[in-house]
């Protein structure tokens, strides 16, 4: 059983990961706006290689413990899951699966009550347990639930990198700056991305990311980095049909040639994440 004094040392050990591979983590601020859609393709992206040729060890996580929706998105059976790693059924490196693409991802349970919202120790456990798991990989995706969440507050806390999608959907833009002010407010220091999904073109596109990235500077002080758009692309929903991501189903559309260059603009990230991680140890040494 978890005493309150373990729940704290686990939490107090959480956020403190530095080891292992970076922890990418994709938000919004709503429902239906093709979140997961997004760290999908994504992880897919990655783990064909973006950049230079090569392919990286990617792990995609659906955090989202109540409502899962990524092996659907992957067209998995329901198969073993977090919950046989939470339940101590199995460890967590046991519930690692091979999707397409050349993704290993963990699954979520689906329509569990009790795994719909933690406790602070299971969270925190969660949290070391995604950590030890992302340690041999070169970067690890947490595909996070919508909204200001409990549970996806502290695990967007455990993230090195945010990356929020919107649409532009006004109530999209409204929930994803609550999450960015909240996600601010709990780790100042996390750098935060935003991609535009289901724009109408490139122009509306980044005008939307120039008002939106200035209001947050102005209003919360804290910078936002473009990291692209995703054209609203029928392609898409043939895909989520299909249960195929529109990045293997159909390479060529316009979707799936913005989610590779948004793909290879993270990239780019993770490389500066890695630089200063690697001066970081240096420093210590």
């Amino acid at each position: 059983m978890t005493t309150q004094a373990d729940s704290l040392q686990l939490l107090a050990a959480a956020p403190a990961r530095r080891a292992g591979a970076p922890l990418i983590g994709v938000t919004g601020g709503k429902g239906g706006i093709g979140k997961s859609t997004i760290a999908a393709n994504l992880a897919i992206a990655l783990a064909r290689g973006v950049r230079r040729g090569v392919a990286p060890d990617v792990l995609l996580v659906d955090c989202d413990l109540g409502l899962s929706s990524l092996d659907a998105i992957l067209n998995f059976p329901r198969r073993r899951n977090i919950s046989d790693a939470m339940d101590r059924r199995l460890p967590m490196r046991q519930c690692i699966l091979r999707a397409q693409g050349g993704v290993n991802v963990l699954l979520a349970p689906r329509g569990i009550e009790r795994f719909a919202s933690l406790d602070t120790a299971e969270r925190a456990s969660l949290i070391l347990q995604l950590n030890e798991c992302s340690r041999a990989r070169d970067v690890t995706i947490l595909d996070l639930p919508a909204g200001i969440h409990a549970d996806g507050l502290a695990l967007a806390h455990s993230a090195d990198y945010l990356i929020v999608v919107v649409t532009p959907d006004p109530a999209s833009l409204a929930d994803a700056y609550a999450v960015i002010k909240i996600a601010k407010e709990r780790a100042a220091g996390t750098r935060i991305g935003l991609l535009v999904n289901q724009a109408p073109g490139p122009v509306a596109a980044r005008q939307l990311t120039d008002r939106f990235a200035a209001i947050a500077k102005r209003f919360l002080e804290k910078e936002i980095e473009p990291l692209g758009w995703v054209p609203r692309d029928p392609a898409v929903s043939r895909a989520t049909l299909a249960r195929n991501p529109v990045v293997l189903s159909e390479p060529g559309s316009p979707a799936a040639a913005a989610i590779r260059v948004f793909a290879g603009r993270v990239s780019g990230v993770l490389e500066t994440l890695r630089r200063e991680r690697d001066a970081d140890s240096s420093a210590w040494m």
